[in-house]
């Protein structure tokens, strides 16, 4: 008798259905783990939000308005932020219109200005604030920062965005990246940002800037809990971007094409870091001749030298490295020069008033004896934020006794 085996499944033929078979259970058992996971997470783990961001054609990357949430990273930043509705993070509004008499100061600047690391209402421009209506100056200190914005961001916000809120002065922040956050001829600016080079002339020559947004994907990824808390909270992203840039700085997120938009081909070293100081000077030189034109003094405060103010910390006296090592102040070892070396003397020479906070910071660590930033990030703590807010209030109290900041007496239209 023979038996038809043509409708009869071969051993071949079920093995690949079984193996697709065990590979849809397996999808679907990590599935169902990964919701039960992130379910957890969000019901009982703290876990950062993030802080949306958006494309300006004026400034390039800056954040959505009227964000509400926490930071947290690291092992010691717990921070609750408010992106009001002009989009900075600031306890409050800002409005157009003020009081008659109520002095208003302005303050741009990167991460530090946008203080993500301390709660909202402890950030130095509030500090600040406080204090100078405390002392009998009515204030507002309206602080216009973004995490990885440079001295050519700033001038585009003092252009397109502070002056409008006639201000009584303006202050921007300048930290050791700026230098690289805003030179093409020491690293690649990306294609979102509007970024200058110079001229043969040696004059501001606007690259233009073109339009971003961030992929469907990572948006989706800043929804998750579980991607939030390991790749932000425990800084995984942080770790995967390698190594950091001169002086343990952290470079900005890369949020597009850098192409044809690195000037430092065919430079010398020597050239690249002339050619940075030189876009700086000019860049606080326009800054400057901006606020002018609407009668408005224009200044400039630094960060302060980080390696002094941590060996204070350390109970040590710091002893600078010999400035041939780098007399750009650009790389490790002499980066936190740069306040003194360039940045004081160009304000000095512009007619730019400068406030090194340096030795405040030090001051405070050496009373308190503790320390001026986080154990595993360099932003300021609440301590130092009160410190520089504190440092900046006096120094405008300064500018108006020497009549360089005038409050002014009608109320702005």
């Amino acid at each position: 008798m023979v038996t038809d085996t043509s409708n009869k499944p071969t051993a071949a033929a079920k093995k690949p259905s079984r193996f697709l078979l065990k590979l849809v259970v397996l999808g679907c058992s990590v599935l169902f783990v990964c919701g039960i996971t992130e379910l957890v997470f969000r019901l009982f783990v703290p876990v950062t939000n993030v802080a949306f961001q958006f494309w300006d054609p004026a400034v390039g990357i800056r954040r959505k308005p009227n964000q509400r949430g926490v930071n947290i990273a690291g092992a010691s930043i717990y921070a609750p932020y408010n992106f009001n509705a002009q989009g900075w993070n600031y306890p409050r509004d800002f409005s157009f219109p003020r009081e008659a008499g109520t002095l208003r100061i302005c303050l741009t600047g990167d991460s530090y200005v946008e203080a993500m690391q301390v709660p909202c209402d402890k950030q130095m421009a509030v500090i600040a604030e406080k204090t100078l209506t405390l002392s009998g100056n009515r204030a507002e200190v309206y602080p216009f920062g973004c995490s990885g914005y440079g001295t050519a961001q700033e001038y585009q916000l003092i252009r397109h965005y502070i002056l409008d809120y006639k201000p009584d002065a303006v202050i921007l922040f300048f930290t050791q990246n700026d230098v690289y956050d805003s030179s093409p001829y020491v690293g690649e600016i990306e294609s979102s940002i509007p970024a200058f080079a110079l001229d043969s002339a040696g004059r501001l020559e606007p690259m233009g800037a073109s339009y971003w947004e961030r992929s469907g994907a990572r948006r989706m990824m800043a929804q998750l809990a579980l991607s939030r808390y390991f790749l932000i909270q425990k800084r995984l992203l942080d770790r995967m971007a390698g190594p950091r840039g001169p002086g343990g700085i952290v470079r900005r997120e890369l949020t597009g094409s850098s192409s044809n938009r690195f000037r430092g081909a065919g430079l010398s070293e020597t050239q690249r870091y002339e050619k940075s100081w030189e876009l700086i000077a000019r860049l606080l030189e326009a800054s400057k001749s901006e606020c002018a034109s609407a009668g408005i003094p224009f200044c400039v405060a630094f960060r302060g030298h980080l390696r002094e103010i941590k060996a204070a910390e350390r109970g040590e006296t710091y002893t600078p490295a010999k400035k041939e090592l780098d007399p750009y102040c650009m790389l490790d070892d002499r980066i936190d020069e740069m306040g003194r070396d360039y940045v004081g003397p160009i304000c000095e020479r512009l007619g730019i008033p400068f406030l090194d906070l340096t030795a405040d910071l030090v001051a405070m660590v050496r009373a308190t004896k503790g320390m001026h930033n986080f154990p595993d990030d360099d932003h300021y703590n609440e301590a130092a934020h009160d410190v520089a807010g504190k440092a900046m209030a006096a120094w405008i109290r300064d500018l108006m006794s020497r009549g360089i900041v005038k409050p002014r007496r009608v109320q702005p239209n």
